[in-house]
């Protein structure tokens, strides 16, 4: 439990970003369907490479907090960008729907 609430403070220093990206991707597969799944997943993968570039310049002191909880940085980058991207593919599939 521990693990959860250390990984979901990590995640949400950069989780408004992620999540209207998230939002505007769904957005723009709704209003021009399904063509554009491949430029929404483009944009969300490279997004997620600014963010973890972004994140990581600007934390790099700050991550020495995880490191003494026994939290490597490949466990918070990991957790973070597949629960981002499993919302990621929820939305886009209640878009696809809509």
């Amino acid at each position: 439990m521990l693990r959860l609430l250390v990984i979901w403070h990590f995640y949400k220093t950069f989780a408004p970003v992620s999540w209207l990206l998230t939002f505007l991707c769904a957005q723009l597969l709704y209003a021009a369907g399904t063509e554009t799944w491949s430029a929404s997943i483009l944009l969300k993968l490279f997004s997620y490479f600014f963010i973890y570039i972004i994140v990581r310049y600007n934390r790099r002191k700050e991550m020495f907090f995880y490191y003494n909880l026994h939290l490597p940085a490949t466990l918070l980058w990991l957790a973070c960008f597949l629960a981002d991207f499993l919302l990621f593919t929820l939305c886009m599939l209640i878009a696809a729907r809509l």
